[in-house]
């Protein structure tokens, strides 16, 4: 039997809404064996001593499932804003206060209702002498998702960082903005102290057995996107 894949059609259908609105990843949550899963509404998180090497190692809370969205990232790195279409009319919010942590409430990834849906993404227009980049740490060449991503936006004025912004992806259940970096950076030369910044991006950083290898991943590709951006 031959099995095609219709990829071109998977693009055309997706949007950038379905992008933002992932479910997140963890397969004990997406096994139907598990039914005692956080994410569930039940009472045990199955990757702390199972097979938790995809899982989050920043921003858990019992629940350590990781944010899939690609585009989440780079969108808050741009200080994007939702706007959210509600039976009475729309509102709009910062890409930021859109996602919900399982610290706030587990059985949910974002502020949506059942009535709502993101209708658009507004992105301000970017300082004159801002530059960005988004990098994707994945295990396959093709579509897969992202074992570390993350997304930088900085303001460089006479070589000093005015404005910073940096969000990971994968490693949290929702994009991971890291003030302690962007502190790092304000006011510096980006070369002066990129190391001291991919510290700080994961200080706090709680790895379970199998994911330890995500913290050197997010800091690696932080020192690359830096990098690239002077």
């Amino acid at each position: 039997m031959q099995v095609i894949f219709r990829v071109p059609q998977i693009r055309n259908v997706a949007t950038l809404g379905g992008n933002l609105c992932q479910r997140p990843r963890c397969w004990y949550y997406r096994g139907s064996l598990f039914k005692d899963c956080y994410r569930k509404g039940g009472g045990t998180c199955y990757a702390i001593a199972g097979e938790n090497q995809y899982n989050a190692i920043m921003g858990g809370h019992n629940c350590y499932m990781v944010s899939t969205s690609d585009l989440a990232p780079a969108l808050t790195a741009l200080n994007a804003r939702v706007e959210i279409a509600t039976a009475k009319g729309s509102r709009v919010v910062a890409i930021e206060q859109f996602y919900v942590g399982p610290e706030k409430n587990v059985l949910r990834e974002n502020i949506l209702t059942p009535q709502e849906m993101v209708a658009a993404v507004e992105i301000p227009n970017p300082a004159t002498t801002s530059k960005g980049i988004y990098l994707k740490l994945k295990e396959r060449q093709a579509f897969d998702f992202a074992i570390v991503s993350v997304a930088v936006n900085l303001t460089i004025k006479n070589n000093i960082v005015t404005d910073s912004r940096i969000v990971f992806g994968g490693i949290a259940p929702r994009p991971l903005r890291v003030a302690k970096a962007e502190a790092v950076l304000k006011g510096k030369r980006v070369n002066d102290v990129i190391s001291r910044a991919c510290e700080a991006a994961l200080d706090g950083a709680q790895p379970m057995s199998k994911n330890g290898y995500k913290v050197a991943a997010a800091k690696g590709i932080l020192e690359e996107a830096l990098s690239s951006l002077v």
